[in-house]
């Protein structure tokens, strides 16, 4: 049979039919499609039954398909990356005995996970198709979500992270004689990186130094408020008394903006490698 020897191949196999003959190989296949005016033995055999009778709707279901996995893949890379730097960071605190071991309040790891990381999340779960989608060819089914470069990225961005934050903090005790500096400091400095990372986990391998990185709306709102809330969770009396942060200088604040800076050279360093290793 046609379908056994193609899927003995590797490949990924859709049939369609609407007789009693065909319902063999729409078993058989991967994903056996099934017309809305086919047979009954047709419609029991195959997963998906085409109402419409329209093959057009074939092509509209796989690129719905794709766009919501490649999201959640998007998703997972963003969220894994917050969850490696925030184990990292109390680990390292912990080991290093930066600021008692407790690098950020509990408020503050609240913050970061309720009011930055959970924003972005919503963003990339619901962002555009991304281009090209339709031109990948489809994915090993036994493939796991978290693949050895979700692992990788997130390893490294998130020790990156916790490099930058337990060494803030460690600054702000060491050179301002206030682990509160430090810790406001590195709570910045979280955001911020965050905002960078919410756009580079948008594609594991392209730039986001082009116009398309700022087609979806939601997230550049999302930015633009995260961004201010980063300097608003420092400035304001609010959020010093919610928070138990303290006023930074521009200086101070300054650290917080060039480690995101930071982070997004080497990312863009890093992606700027794999495509040329990819060719």
């Amino acid at each position: 049979m046609l379908v056994d020897t193609l899927k003995q191949q590797g490949d990924v196999v859709a049939m369609t039919g609407d007789g009693v003959n065909d319902a063999p190989s729409i078993k058989a296949a991967h994903i056996g499609i099934t017309m809305g005016s086919g047979t009954q033995v047709a419609k029991n055999a195959g997963r998906m039954v085409l109402t419409d009778d329209n093959f057009a709707t074939i092509v509209r279901a796989v690129a719905e398909g794709r766009k919501l996995y490649d999201n959640l893949t998007k998703y997972v890379r963003f969220v894994m990356i917050s969850l490696v730097a925030f184990v990292l960071t109390f680990l390292g605190a912990a080991l290093l005995d930066i600021a008692a071991g407790e690098p950020f309040t509990p408020v503050q790891v609240l913050w970061i996970h309720f009011f930055v990381s959970a924003a972005f999340g919503v963003a990339l779960g619901l962002d555009d198709a991304t281009p090209g989608l339709m031109e990948r060819r489809p994915r090993p089914s036994s493939e796991s979500i978290i693949t050895t470069g979700v692992k990788l990225t997130s390893g490294l961005v998130g020790l990156y992270m916790a490099i930058v934050l337990d060494a803030v903090i460690q600054l702000g005790a060491d050179h301002y004689d206030s682990v509160e500096v430090g810790r406001s400091i590195g709570l910045s400095a979280f955001a911020l990186m965050l905002v960078v990372a919410a756009y580079e986990c948008r594609s594991t391998l392209d730039s986001i130094l082009k116009s398309a990185t700022f087609d979806n709306a939601r997230m550049n709102w999302i930015a633009l408020v995260e961004i201010a809330l980063a300097v608003m969770s420092t400035q304001t009396d609010l959020f010093n008394r919610l928070l138990n942060t303290t006023p930074l200088t521009g200086g101070q604040f300054g650290l917080a903006v060039a480690a995101a800076a930071l982070l997004f050279l080497l990312w863009e360093g890093g992606k700027l490698a794999a495509r040329r290793s990819t060719h």
